[in-house]
């Protein structure tokens, strides 16, 4: 039984990785927010032509389907191919594909040393909404603010003394979720001068648990039944 769950969790995640269409011709940039490298061959040893800074726009020639990954933690590792581009400079070359996204990102200076980066897009629509919950026996009413992104919805509730933010993505791909949750939730070391990113704590067949840099908050990546991917936490006073 053990090991059928791992094949369902591993296919399910494989679904959720894979599911962005790279077509030749069509733009792609940059959401990972170290970069990524412009190969000379579709090879993570291969050598480097130049270094793409998150934001940056590449256009595809071709999709080599040649699968790739990049491993992050342990437990986890982004999959995906790697993508024939052509940079804004003429340059061409080789980058894996779980690095970007059709979805320009919207990149602002969050602070001397951090960048804001989302690919949420602008805010379509916003409403509340009134739900009775069972939570542990007890009937509670909750109410939420409902944010609508272009390519996300956003819901903030409050019930007993805490919140629920989730962020619901219904057309992304796994990569997309995961570079967004880690943009959202990094952190600057003043003492070090380095860039603190989440860290994968422990994970299901469909649930990803991270940590907060800078707190003891847990962040987590969620894969739902009906294909939705959600970003959720909990902050209690």
């Amino acid at each position: 039984m053990k090991k059928s769950l791992s094949l369902i969790g591993l296919l399910l995640y494989f679904s959720y990785a894979l599911a962005v269409d790279f077509r030749p011709g069509s733009s792609i940039f940059v959401i990972n927010y170290q970069g990524t490298e412009l190969k000379n061959r579709p090879n993570q040893n291969a050598k480097s032509i130049t270094s793409l800074h998150v934001g940056d726009q590449v256009e595809i020639i071709q999709n080599t389907l040649k699968s790739a990954d990049s491993r992050y933690f342990a437990m986890m590792k982004l999959n995906g191919v790697w993508l024939e581009v052509k940079s804004n400079n003429g340059l061409k070359g080789y980058i894996f594909s779980g690095d970007v996204s059709n979805i320009p990102p919207i990149v602002k200076p969050a602070s001397d040393e951090l960048l804001n980066i989302d690919l949420l897009g602008q805010i379509i629509n916003t409403y509340n909404e009134i739900n009775q919950v069972n939570l542990y026996g007890k009937q509670y009413q909750i109410e939420s603010e409902v944010t609508q992104f272009e390519h996300c919805t956003y819901t903030v509730s409050n019930y007993d003394g805490c919140y629920s933010l989730i962020y619901s993505f219904s057309t992304m791909s796994f990569h997309e979720v995961f570079h967004q949750m880690r943009n959202m939730f990094l952190d600057y070391n003043q003492e070090t001068g380095k860039i603190l990113f989440p860290k994968l704590i422990r994970r299901s067949e469909s649930e990803f648990v991270f940590n907060q840099p800078g707190s003891a908050n847990e962040i987590k990546i969620v894969l739902q039944k009906n294909g939705v991917i959600d970003i959720q936490q909990i902050l209690c006073s």
